[in-house]
């Protein structure tokens, strides 16, 4: 080369530098293969003969595998070997700057000895050739990020690969860090690619807890997963302690989040990797604060048994609940009944029955909780978002009837006021006739409602009198009346409002639970919050949208509480509330004003809830009946087995949509702000609780 240079008059000074060049690369490259070997196994090196193009759009590089590198993991039976699967990741250590350079393999070619050869034969082998196997494997990949081990930062990578680069499979622990996957958080389950766990399950797929904050939808088919995925969040969140889980149960699924699995992944399944991975030592709590909504029809009928005793009828109410629900799944998951007598606590404002189960090496706390709404503590805004079928009007009158009630006002008052107004006839009558037909209703309601301990309607004559006042001097079209009267009786109908549990100068009524003692009390015990909304329709008793009342009510009431809190300096843990079957909460209604209050109500609920520390997890099977709104103000999705047509209306790129299509049960994809790339494969395990089908019994 220096014979060929001076004879071409090249100057000595260019043939030094060379020689500097030559030593420092060769300095570089053995630097290079020495990091390597620190980070993982090298398995080969960037091809001499190819290419690495990086341009702005896309920077892609070929490299080869090490034969014996190549048929090390077909030997050990690697099945989640990155070696032969596309979609891996790997990394590339180059040489100029010593970072570590992430990349995803997007096609592998596997030549035989003749294909390499490219030469023309006579006789081709009839049998097996083994031998003829022992070649190079090519491999293509699309650069991710630059990773510098030294101050912990990733950023895209658009560097120049230089070739002969070291090319390594990263050790799990380094991969986070490759990928700039989060350190911290909530973890969904174990990265995985197209379904196969990644490193045998043990590099996890975390939420950062403030992403939760910013609210997340989970979608996906019946049998996809869905279920599963939340009770794992939830159990992790209780055993790291990132918060209170308050989960609205629609269909008695969460209630069985204090018993223990059924069944354990076998060994070597992908399950098991997840589980012995990043869920290994999580189990399911060993306490559940259990709200139940009981319509007051239950509660009248335990109240007239036991003489109008609060703590004997809610015993009593919390035995039925008990034998009805909660004693089949601890029947089937081996935990024995209760032990000792349960405790029943009325004081401090919070009504509560406190029980305790034998489980194997441990004991169970189940603390149960009665719900019911208090109408005169509720405001006429929240009493829109229950009533979303009322006109523009409707409101209206609503809101200046609102203005004239007192603590002691209730549904039952103003609806036997409408019903009077709209009973005199086209003139109207009097004041007088109008406050006589009401107070004559409402005997007649009370009087059915209490049974012996019969309530007079003239303890509530003084409201009637401010109230039909408000109504009779201010001409209301009896559309407007009759449309505020058939949502009150439906919100009525649900036998949550204004239940009452004795008597003294009027009725006196259960009130709501507040916040403050319930999360209190969660994070005392560790322990999530579950809200049975299913047992107040099929116990009887109760009519119409008696989940979507109580939770709505529920969100809001927490919502208040936080930002009192929140008002004194108080800032409190973090609350996660979750949803499964969004739809049935927040659907898509037809009717524009109809949905025009939906939006509003999950607009504020979400709105307020980030800055609040309150994130909402939203899950549902059918996205067409999701309100749009809960599309838009979840900034991370979680996305399992879909039909395609789905997919491809959430913008999913072709890649992830193919796989998503036939997804196994538990696969998912996540799409979110906080991760480079986007988006993020991973894999779930079994249920970490009790997953019980309870309409098998």
């Amino acid at each position: 080369m220096e014979r060929f240079l001076k004879g071409n008059r090249v100057d000595m000074k260019v043939i030094e530098a060379l020689g500097e060049v030559r030593e420092a690369l060769t300095s570089r490259l053995e630097k290079a293969y020495e990091v390597a070997r620190n980070y993982g196994r090298v398995v080969g090196s960037v091809s001499r003969w190819d290419k690495a193009s990086v341009d702005a759009d896309r920077a892609v590089v070929t490299f080869t595998i090490d034969p014996s590198q190549y048929y090390r993991d077909i030997v050990e039976g690697k099945q989640d070997s990155p070696l032969y699967r596309t979609g891996s990741v790997l990394a590339i250590v180059d040489p100029k700057t010593l970072h570590l350079v992430s990349v995803r393999v997007v096609s592998i070619e596997r030549p035989d000895q003749l294909s390499e050869a490219r030469i023309g034969v006579l006789h081709y082998p009839t049998g097996p050739d083994p031998e003829s196997l022992v070649t190079r494997t090519f491999v293509r990949a699309e650069l991710l990020l630059e990773w510098d081990p030294k101050s912990g930062d990733a950023v895209p990578a658009n560097l120049s690969i230089e070739p002969q680069s070291p090319v390594l499979d990263p050790e799990a622990r380094y991969i986070p860090a490759l990928l700039g996957l989060p350190r911290e958080g909530l973890i969904l389950g174990s990265l995985a690619n197209n379904g196969v766990p990644v490193k045998g399950g043990a590099v996890p797929v975390r939420l950062p807890w403030n992403a939760l904050l910013q609210h997340v939808l989970v979608l996906g088919t019946t049998g996809s997963g869905k279920t599963t995925l939340l009770k794992n969040m939830i159990a992790y969140t209780v055993y790291s302690g990132g918060g209170v889980p308050v989960v609205m149960d629609l269909n008695r699924d969460y209630v069985q989040l204090l018993y223990p699995r059924l069944t354990s992944p076998s060994r070597s399944t992908r399950e098991w990797m997840v589980d012995n991975g990043v869920y290994k030592g999580v189990a399911e709590p060993d306490a559940m604060v259990l709200m139940v909504p009981i319509p007051r029809r239950l509660w009248i009928d335990a109240l007239d048994r036991f003489s109008w005793s609060l703590p004997e009828a809610l015993l009593d109410l919390f035995n039925m609940y008990y034998e009805d629900v909660i004693a089949p799944v601890a029947d089937a998951t081996g935990i024995g009944g209760i032990v000792g007598d349960p405790v029943v606590h009325v004081e401090d404002g919070l009504a509560r029955v406190v029980a305790r189960q034998k489980a194997p090496g441990r004991m169970k706390t189940l603390v149960f909780v009665p719900y019911a709404i208090r109408s005169s503590t509720v405001s006429s805004q929240v009493m829109f978002s229950l009533m979303p079928g009322l006109t523009e009007n409707a409101r209206e009158l609503l809101r200046r009837l609102f203005e004239h009630r007192s603590d002691r006002f209730f549904l039952d008052l103003l609806v036997s006021l409408l019903d009077a107004y709209l009973g005199l006839g086209r003139d109207k009558g009097s004041q007088r006739e109008l406050l006589y037909e009401a107070i004559s209703a409402l005997d007649d309601k009370l009087g059915g409602l209490t049974g012996e301990k019969r309530v007079f309607a003239e303890a509530y004559t003084g409201e009637l009198e401010v109230l039909g006042q408000a109504l009779f001097y201010s001409y209301q079209h009896d559309e407007t009346v009759k449309n505020l009267v058939r949502n009150l009786q439906a919100l009525l109908g649900t036998g949550l409002i204004d239940v009452p549990v004795g008597v003294g100068d009027g009725l006196l009524f259960l009130g709501e639970p507040g916040w403050g003692r319930l999360v209190g009390m969660a994070e005392a015990l560790r322990a999530p919050v579950v809200v049975d909304l299913s047992w107040a329709e099929s116990s009887g008793g109760a009519e119409g949208p008696v989940h979507r009342v109580a939770a709505i009510r529920m969100l809001y009431s927490l919502l208040g509480w936080r930002q009192r809190e929140w008002s004194r300096r108080r800032r409190g843990s973090r609350i996660l509330v979750f949803m499964d079957e969004a739809h049935q909460y927040f659907p898509r209604e037809r009717i524009e004003s109809a949905a025009r209050q939906v939006a509003s109500t999950v607009s504020r609920l979400a709105r307020l809830g980030r800055a609040r520390g309150i994130g909402l997890v939203f899950a549902t099977h059918s996205p067409g009946d999701l309100n749009d709104i809960v599309f838009q103000l979840a900034n991370t999705k979680v996305l399992m087995r879909m039909e395609v047509g789905q997919l491809e209306r959430l913008d999913v790129p072709s890649g992830y949509r193919h796989f998503l299509a036939l997804a196994p049960p538990r696969s998912f994809v996540v799409r979110s702000y906080v991760y480079p790339e986007g988006l993020v494969s991973g894999i779930t395990s079994y249920p970490l609780t009790s997953h019980y089908d309870l309409s098998a019994l």
